[in-house]
């Protein structure tokens, strides 16, 4: 697993606005995935999605309000607080937080904290603290254009197939990412593949991938 805790960088050009973004591989399969980097240069279509990929909404994370992660703080100034994190030979435990996003309206917050109990599930927490009670919350999960998404619309339980690493063939192996229960629930869930902006309704991009620098391929996202 790899999950996003620093900084965004000092050059925009080859920063996204990832922070908090979680990865995931197990059993030699790609489960979570990162949107890639597509084309820097040219007039490919690949090219033409660039701009997505610095989205938010392009990595396995949330945005609050629809609005974007701010390209801040460039760098780090200081080591990540021994308090964020503990390993240990049974589990793991890490937390970050990101409380910068362009245009939003008043404070808020997205902190998230990953529990991984080595060998057996992971758990992410996502907690949006505000100086208001009325927000919108909307997380994605990307997969490889190869992979497998469902929803069951009882449940709200998403199944998602693994893609093998080394021939990018779908696996064996499955992921069942399932939404806690509580106070706050998700009012809805959908999978997204190889959306555009302005089609069909849509009102921005998601669902897109690019394994190599010139390829853009559409790929299921929760």
């Amino acid at each position: 697993m790899w999950f996003d805790v620093g900084p965004f960088g000092s050059n925009p050009f080859h920063a996204h606005r990832d922070k908090l973004e979680v990865l995931l591989h197990a059993h030699g399969s790609t489960l979570l995935e990162d949107s890639g980097r597509f084309a820097y240069s040219g007039n490919s279509f690949s090219h033409s999605m660039r701009p997505y990929c610095h989205t938010t909404q392009a990595h396995n994370t949330i945005r609050i309000d629809g609005k974007q992660q701010a390209q801040a703080p460039a760098i780090a100034k200081s080591p990540r607080p021994v308090s964020s994190w503990s390993f240990e030979p049974s589990r793991d435990i890490i937390q970050g937080s990101m409380a910068s996003y362009d245009g939003l309206e008043g404070k808020a917050t997205h902190s998230r904290s990953i529990y991984h109990q080595r060998g057996h599930w992971i758990l992410i927490v996502d907690v949006v603290t505000s100086d208001r009670g009325s927000r919108t919350v909307q997380a994605a999960w990307h997969t490889h254009p190869n992979s497998s998404v469902s929803v069951d619309a009882t449940s709200g339980v998403a199944s998602i197939i693994g893609v093998d690493l080394k021939t990018e063939q779908r696996s064996n192996v499955r992921l069942a990412l399932i939404p806690a229960t509580g106070a706050q629930t998700w009012n809805s869930s959908k999978v997204v593949k190889g959306q555009l902006a302005g089609k069909d309704g849509a009102s921005e991009d998601q669902g897109w991938y690019s394994e190599h620098y010139s390829d853009a391929t559409a790929a299921p996202t929760l």
